[in-house]
Order: C-alpha cells, then structure tokens, then sequence
C-alpha cells in the first residue's frame, strides 16, 4: 500500500509461491549436487503447469545431482558456450542490470553512465526490465512510489537505451520515472532497484543454438559468484556438460565463468525462441544494506562465442 502528500494510492497484493530441491548424491565416493526450484507470482496453479510440478522439478534436480556425482573436470581456458535461462538472468541482473541504476550513473561509478546510444553487444543482445513479465517472474505494477512498472529495454540489439530510475534521479537526469524506487520494507529508504531483468527471446531453436557449437560447454543454472562495478564478473555453473558436434556428451564439474560482461555480450552469436523468467523462493537482491529484496531473473538459451572458463 502506497498512499502520497500528493493524493495519490496503490494497493496491490505480492504473491510468490515456489518449491526448491537440492539434493545430494554419493557415486563410488563421489559426492555431487544440483539445484532446482519452481517459483512464480501465482497461487498453488503453478504447481500444475507442465514442467513446474514438484515431481517434476524433483526429478530434474536429482538427475543433475547424479550427473555432477559422475562429472570431469575441465582445463581452464576459453570456450564457446550455451547458457541455460537461469544463468542468462544472473549476467542480465547482476553483471549488467546494476550498471543502469541511475544512482550509479549520476555519481559515475557505473561504466556505462556516458554511453547512452552506443552498441556495447552484439546484435542478438537485447535486455528488458519489467514489472510484469509474461513468463512467470514476479508480479510488481507499482513501485514503491506509487509508479506504474512499465516495461523498457535496457539494451536493445546491442544498444545501451535506457537507465532504471526513480522519482529523485528521474529528477537530477531530467529523465521520466521508470517505476524502479524499491525499498525492503517500510523501514527502509526507496532506492533505485531492479524488478524483473532478463535477455529477451531471439530468432534460433534450442537444437540450432547446440549446433553453433563444434566444442564448448554448456552452463546450467548459477551458485552465484562475485561481479565489480567495472564489468567483471566470476559466476559458478550449478552445473554444466561438455558439448561436442552439436550433441551434449557429459557432465563437468566445478565450472566456473570469468570475464567483462561488456565483452560477454558481444560475444552473443544467438539467443532461442522461448524465454523462462524466474524468481527465487529464498533470497534476493542486496544493496546498501537492503538484502533479499524479491526480484525477477531470465532469458532465453545463448549462444557465447568465447568465454573464459575455469573447472574443478
């Protein structure tokens, strides 16, 4: 409930329902884990849908668990890669996302303040932020100042179009509000925050995208990792397999993936049809001092030309 000196009120309901599953699997001495969750801005329904079932879900996980039990590992070194949805929302929110805060832009901590208008990726990277995402995600039609969510690109076929913004830095940058003031709760200051943030979908079906790829890795789902405010990231894979002539071979363990978000989008070489947005039944997003705020992250499948890749 948002209600304003200026006479205006909002009221709405925040609804998320999920299930999380992270088993563990012991092979010949071998421990491996995997992760899976199914969580949305819906009732029990959601549970009902094709693919988000517990037992499907269950399934999915416990079948990652004994692939990673069985893993190799991998000489570190640059690969091609094919990334799942779930590890495409983790570059979008937190390599790229955080740098279009508008805070950020104003005190030019963000290395992207001054390049509004210019291509910093390829052609297939496009980013959206949302309010209300059509794949599942989470549902926010106002934000903590009464602005209505609207949907915007922040990044469109490669090109850097828009800042997140609230009513204060809308203000300082001459820009319009973009429905970004969030806080933790009524204790908090609203802050300029992310809502939902994922790649948008492309033009390739998932086996066109495998067959970009003669030798390379594909990333499944994320265990969260380190990002800077000059680009770098370091993200761990949940889990990830070897790809070879179009086919994936065999699972690999311990992989982890480096570089400059700037360099991994334009590396992009194609992006699926289908996009999966997500949000996560325990934790969130931390700003200063402001932890596990709900957000929504997702994509597509993408092809990566090049990225550099550590193992274990």
């Amino acid at each position: 409930w948002v209600l304003t000196s200026e006479g205006l009120e909002r009221t709405w309901n925040l609804l998320k329902t999920g299930i999380f599953y992270m088993p563990v699997v012991r092979r010949n001495g071998d421990m491996g884990n995997a992760s899976e969750q199914s969580v949305a801005s819906l009732g029990l329904s959601l549970f009902k849908k094709k693919g988000k079932t517990p037992r499907e879900t269950a399934k999915k996980a416990l079948k990652g668990a004994r692939d990673m039990a069985k893993a190799k590992s991998i000489k570190p070194g640059k690969y091609p890669l094919i990334t799942d949805p779930q590890f495409d929302g983790v570059m979008a929110h937190e390599s790229f996302g955080h740098l279009t805060e508008a805070d950020g832009v104003i005190t030019g901590e963000s290395i992207i303040s001054d390049r509004k208008g210019e291509r910093l990726g390829s052609k297939h990277a496009t980013i959206v932020e949302s309010g209300d995402p059509k794949n599942f995600g989470f549902y926010l039609p106002y934000d903590d100042e009464g602005t209505a969510t609207k949907e915007l690109y922040l990044l469109k076929e490669g090109i850097l179009k828009n800042f997140l913004h609230s009513r204060y830095t809308a203000e300082i940058l001459g820009a319009e509000p973009t429905g970004n003031a969030r806080s933790l709760n009524f204790t908090y200051p609203s802050i300029v925050r992310m809502r939902n943030t994922y790649f948008a979908a492309g033009e390739h079906t998932n086996e066109e995208l495998f067959e970009m790829i003669d030798e390379g890795i594909y990333v499944v789902g994320s265990r969260g990792g380190q990002t800077e405010a000059t680009g770098t990231f370091t993200f761990s894979a949940d889990r990830a397999y070897w790809v070879e002539d179009g086919e994936k071979k065999y699972p690999l363990k311990g992989v982890v993936v480096r570089g400059n978000i700037l360099n991994f989008l334009k590396n992009i070489i194609g992006a699926s049809q289908e996009v999966e947005v997500t949000t996560s039944v325990r934790g969130g997003c931390g700003k200063w001092g402001q932890g596990g705020l709900p957000v929504g992250t997702g994509g597509p499948y993408l092809a990566v030309s090049e990225a550099l890749v550590g193992g274990g």
